[in-house]
């Protein structure tokens, strides 16, 4: 009695380490042999140079390659390269992380894109197993530059290794051509009126340790918001730009919000020369009101944003964040998370959060989410 009892247990690990390897392969991306589905008419779209936020040299002009290629494969209208690349030197442009009022309507003009697409590099590893953060979004070439689309994706080679490391991805080629399938994807689905401006983190919210909302706050009338970079007191280079793309992702999504443009609000920032040394102060917040015509101004400060290299390591953000609200000059809302990628783990590395994207993209929803409750 007591060995069938032993043999059923192991039987029964065996066959749950099975089920949950099967599970998590099927779970992936689309297979990079898939073809897109035929994008509905965006217009002509100008798909600007790589926007590197790593902070270490990286193949920028291949992940552009790959994008191009994969977007005119599919169907899309893009400006020829030799017609952007002309705007650019001709405008003298540098930075590509974002586009301002007066760049937008010029690049129409000039080379009839009715769209740009901003692609930011976040993270970048070709060693076993890689790994890619990359966030893009779609915006409109028009005087409101308006964002029509955002999506943040981040992929590693072991996210799903599946049973005897059959789903284990070795290529760094490989993995970018999943992460840049599974943004376009996203952005057809949106063109096609199926999916949300922005679509909510892959993994699920993560509320805040702490929060604090002004009881008067309202959150679901119609406002404009400028997302802020956060002030960045992490090891990470531009970690603070990087945790300003996924608020900017999870705040889209709520249609009674417009969201600036980060390239509108950079703009601004350089204009009134507002430097963020201690994090934005409330009369540099009044500044950015009275300039940028908004309600909302959300900024914070990253504390880490640690991602890995190699199979073994743990993931780890910290932050807080702010909101200012224009119509009281006060703080309406601050919340504080602190997270690493281990905390959901139940099961054989299940639930783990492999890229520091991730984990900050579920925990900036999971802040958003607070604001409208």
């Amino acid at each position: 009695m007591i060995l069938s009892a032993s043999f059923s247990i192991r039987s029964s690990l065996f066959f749950a380490a099975m089920w949950l390897s099967l599970w998590s392969c099927a779970g992936g991306p689309p297979a990079t042999d898939a073809p897109l589905p035929r994008p509905a008419n965006a217009g002509l779209i100008a798909v600007l140079p790589i926007h590197n936020l790593t902070g270490v040299p990286a193949p920028l002009d291949e992940i552009h390659q790959k994008l191009i290629g994969r977007m005119a494969a599919a169907g899309f209208q893009l400006v020829p390269e030799e017609t952007l690349q002309a705007f650019i030197t001709r405008r003298r442009l540098r930075y590509m992380g974002g586009i301002d009022r007066q760049t937008a309507v010029a690049l129409r003009k000039e080379t009839g894109a009715q769209a740009a697409l901003i692609t930011a590099l976040e993270f970048y590893n070709d060693h076993a197993p890689p790994k890619a953060a990359l966030a893009s979004r779609l915006v409109a070439t028009d005087r409101a530059v308006r964002i029509r689309w955002t999506e943040g994706v981040g992929v590693a080679g072991d996210d799903r290794p599946g049973l005897l490391n059959l789903g284990l991805i070795d290529d760094p080629a490989i993995l970018l051509d999943q992460a840049l399938e599974r943004m376009l994807f996203s952005l057809v689905a949106r063109l096609a009126a199926s999916a949300p401006a922005g679509a909510p983190s892959e993994a699920s919210a993560l509320p805040p340790d702490t929060v604090y909302r002004d009881p008067t706050l309202i959150a679901d009338v119609e406002r404009r918001i400028a997302v802020l970079p956060f002030l960045n007191s992490s090891l990470r280079r531009n970690a603070g730009d990087i945790m300003g793309l996924h608020f900017l992702e999870s705040l889209l999504p709520h249609p009674a919000l417009e969201i600036l443009e980060p390239g509108i609000v950079r703009n601004a920032l350089l204009d009134a020369r507002i430097v963020m040394g201690d994090g934005i102060s409330l009369a540099d917040a009044q500044i950015l009101f009275n300039r940028l015509e908004v309600d909302w101004i959300l900024s914070g400060q990253v504390l880490e944003y640690e991602d890995y290299q190699g199979p073994r390591g743990t993931t780890g953000v910290c932050f807080s964040a702010t909101l200012f609200e224009r119509e009281n000059r006060k703080v309406a809302w601050n919340a504080q998370s602190c997270r690493d990628g281990d905390q959901q783990v139940w099961f054989f590395d299940f639930g783990k959060q492999r890229t520091a994207h991730g984990l900050a993209g579920a925990m900036a929803q999971g802040a958003v989410e607070s604001i409208f409750q």
